[in-house]
């Protein structure tokens, strides 16, 4: 896997298979069942979610919007013809905001610079919003969400409200990456609006689920 800092390589001390197997406990892709249809990685960092996304065969749409994060994300998946990058900051409306890079870490984020992470620089970029980004790719539903965007995850959520009632399947990571702030009881709250059975587990990273159907426990 290419990464931008050599520090990721510890995640595959034991082999990349061992470490789709951990996204997928974190996340619970399969313990969640999702019907069949597409997987949005919203936060796709480079790619190893959406990656284990399409060894289960299934079409990926991968959203990140930090540069560096982006060439290892198109060079780790350049073969798969099932999957679509996309170049967006996710938003909860279509305006400019400054975006902070940190991929060495990564931690690229709209407020990267309060968190007190490192950073390799800022850029002022127009942000955009869930639905627009499936409005444009023509995602009519999807069977998975999967959404980390450091700290920014209700605005997503407030951006995509159109999607979320065409999505059976959620996952959220909802850590503190606010200012140092968890953004779970934010997201628990607009999923539920939205019709979800919600849950939020903290096992190593704190994911927020949501399912059209039963939870696992």
């Amino acid at each position: 896997m290419f990464c931008p800092s050599p520090r990721r390589w510890r995640y595959y001390k034991r082999g990349l298979t061992s470490r789709l197997y951990d996204l997928d406990i974190a996340y619970l892709f399969t313990a969640l069942d999702p019907p069949p249809g597409p997987v949005l990685d919203v936060g796709a960092y480079i790619g190893e979610f959406s990656l284990l996304a399409l060894k289960w065969g299934r079409p990926v749409y991968a959203v990140d919007s930090d540069p560096n994060a982006l060439v290892c994300l198109r060079r780790n998946l350049a073969d798969r013809e099932s999957l679509t990058v996309i170049d967006a900051l996710v938003w909860n409306a279509e305006e400019d905001l400054t975006f902070g890079f940190a991929a060495l870490s990564a931690d690229s984020s709209v407020f990267v610079a309060e968190t007190g992470f490192k950073t390799t620089g800022t850029v002022r970029r127009r942000a955009t919003t869930l639905d627009r980004i499936a409005e444009d790719n023509g995602i009519d539903a999807l069977a998975f969400l999967k959404c980390d965007v450091e700290g920014a995850e209700p605005e997503a959520l407030e951006g995509g409200r159109d999607l979320l009632r065409r999505t059976a399947r959620i996952a959220i990571d909802t850590g503190p990456e606010r200012k140092g702030g968890r953004t779970s009881a934010a997201c628990e709250a607009l999923l539920r609006d939205a019709g979800f059975a919600v849950r939020t587990r903290e096992r190593g990273r704190i994911v927020t689920y949501g399912s059209r159907g039963d939870l696992p426990g």
